[in-house]
């Protein structure tokens, strides 16, 4: 769920527990550790899991700082229970998305390497970036070089272009705990695919145009 929709849950379960009001107002510190345990799953589940406790369909937490940790449960409970039931489509089993194909792993450019060649290339990143001698350089960039030019992170444009992420669907939910493997690689913990941030990897000249569309589809007008 997006934050706004954090929001309005937040705002749909105190309206059925009135009393939890009172309690975050005494403990402000833990909504941030609320919308941790909760964001990460879908708005729909969360609104059906404060049903749940209210109707008494499911365990009622025994207090007030419990329910958040009720609320993830039911709605781990509740993706489990869909990626259990398989779609069949012509007689042939089909993905419910699109992006992971079910796997609950997301591809994305690296940010890091995006910045970079943003920087590069403020027009268009050109689809053979990899081997112009501009980007050979800029990896071998020393720090007090990047310092000066304004760049003090590292370069990242070596090795990978891509890094792996928790899907944003009901099958990345495995993955918004803790940092687990994936195939080899690494997903750190509660790293979700975010459309606004990040742009779905793709190899080829096909995937550079598809990252450009996504660039320029954020610029902000002049």
């Amino acid at each position: 769920m997006t934050d706004d929709q954090f929001g309005d849950w937040i705002r749909y379960h105190v309206g059925a527990f009135p009393g939890i009001a009172t309690w975050l107002e005494s403990n402000p510190d833990q909504v941030p550790f609320w919308r941790r345990a909760i964001i990460a799953f879908g708005y729909d589940d969360a609104v059906r899991a404060t049903d749940r406790l209210f109707e008494g369909s499911a365990p009622r937490p025994t207090g007030w700082g419990q329910h958040a940790a009720a609320v993830r449960r039911l709605c781990r409970e509740a993706s489990s229970d869909r990626l259990s039931r398989p779609i069949v489509v012509d007689g042939e089993y089909a993905a419910r998305c699109a992006r992971c194909g079910d796997t609950g792993q997301a591809a994305v450019w690296r940010p890091t390497l995006v910045r970079y060649l943003r920087q590069i290339y403020p027009e268009a990143i050109p689809l053979d970036w990899m081997v112009r001698p501009e980007v050979r350089r800029a990896a071998r960039e020393p720090l007090a070089e990047r310092i000066r030019a304004g760049r003090p992170e590292p370069a990242k444009l070596s090795g990978s272009p891509d890094i792996v992420c928790a899907c944003d669907c009901a099958a990345g939910d495995r993955y918004a705990d803790d940092r687990k493997s994936a195939g080899g690689r690494t997903i750190p913990g509660n790293l979700r695919f975010d459309a606004s941030r990040m742009a779905q990897y793709a190899g080829g000249e096909a995937g550079v145009e598809e990252l450009n569309q996504w660039i320029r589809a954020r610029k902000k007008p002049r």
